[in-house]
């Protein structure tokens, strides 16, 4: 097999694949720096492992940012790492007092309210969204709570979920509601 690429797109491919690259470089012409021939094998390096999946909070939508409403939320989480991650569930927080009714309070599964067998993983670099049938609600929903009436203008209200998944992996994401008015 023959290639002709240029060099800065050889370190791009060994910096970057997960694949063992053995390269026999010749120059085309002596006196042209940067036309080369490559010539070699790309097999798979079974040394080289794909790194951990991650996952982590990546935004969400909410119903309004008004106060003394019940607001419906739409959590994201991301898969950062390399593996995909099965079955992903996370149990939902917070610490504040403006906030009352969190449901549920249980843990909620993170696979855009698909029942699907296939459905139950996010793969590496993509995102799904948790879902609760419990909440009867358009569209689908992870959580439901209700803020106070007397939340001042522009309170940041923190959130936490502790995520887990089939492969026991744990992580802790953080985020915050502000609530305008």
């Amino acid at each position: 097999m023959k290639i002709t690429v240029s060099i800065s797109t050889v370190l791009i491919l060994s910096m970057f694949s997960c694949q063992k690259f053995e390269w026999d470089l010749k120059r085309n012409n002596p006196n042209d720096n940067m036309a080369s021939t490559i010539t070699g094998n790309n097999t798979t390096n079974p040394n080289i492992a794909k790194t951990p999946s991650k996952i982590e909070f990546s935004k969400f939508e909410m119903t309004s940012d008004d106060k003394g409403e019940t607001k419906y939320l739409k959590i994201y989480l991301k898969n950062t790492g390399g593996k995909t991650s099965t079955s992903v569930k996370g149990i939902i927080s917070t610490t504040s007092s403006y906030v009352s009714g969190l449901t549920p309070s249980t843990q909620i599964s993170f696979n855009n309210g698909s029942f699907s067998a296939s459905d139950d993983e996010i793969a590496s670099n993509s995102e799904k969204y948790g879902y609760t049938s419990s909440i009867s609600f358009y569209g689908h929903t992870t959580v439901l709570f209700k803020i106070s009436s007397n939340t001042p203008s522009n309170s940041i209200i923190p959130f936490t979920i502790k995520i887990s998944d089939k492969e026991n992996n744990n992580w802790t994401e953080n985020f915050n509601v502000t609530i305008i008015k």
